[in-house]
């Protein structure tokens, strides 16, 4: 599962390029739109093999991570275009500006467990609070491990 997951992210984010000198990002030249459905379709496929469902609580999972999922792809969004910013400007950020982006991913991150929360509730009151509570593992466990690959691959601010 980690290395779906952690391929789903390079996907997403950036791919890194590693030599003697210090890491380099570069910022693919590819479709995004393409990138978040590959990303989507990862995600899905990590939970269907996470929760292995049974009918009915597999359509009825599937009907509430659909509204999950379009919730989850504003944060994503927001991410992204944060990241963005972070690459163009890694190595002449202001004071105020790097500040802004931390504040921003914060931000994010808080909107994220938030959202996750709302969802394992809303699907605990649908099929077994077990399998809700998976929900709520597989989704942690996805967001940390494409937190982690991104944070690992990126050069620390003021550092040659």
């Amino acid at each position: 599962m980690r290395k779906l997951v952690l391929f789903a992210a390079a996907l997403c984010f950036a791919s890194v390029a590693r030599a003697e000198e210090p890491i380099v990002i570069v910022v693919p030249a590819v479709d995004t739109d393409q990138l978040k459905i590959a990303l989507t379709q990862a995600r899905r496929e990590i939970f269907a093999d996470g929760l292995a469902l049974t009918e009915p609580a597999k359509g009825t999972f599937w009907n509430v991570y659909e509204s999950f999922e379009k919730e989850k792809k504003v944060l994503d969004d927001k991410r992204i275009a944060v990241l963005q910013e972070y690459v163009a400007k890694k190595d002449q950020l202001t004071d105020e500006q790097a500040m802004r982006i931390v504040n921003d991913f914060a931000s994010a991150a808080q909107e994220e467990v938030k959202l996750r929360i709302k969802y394992t509730n809303e699907l605990s009151k649908k099929i077994p609070g077990v399998l809700a509570a998976r929900f709520y593992q597989i989704d942690a466990y996805i967001t940390t491990a494409m937190t982690l690959d991104l944070l690992d691959n990126m050069k620390l601010l003021g550092t040659d």
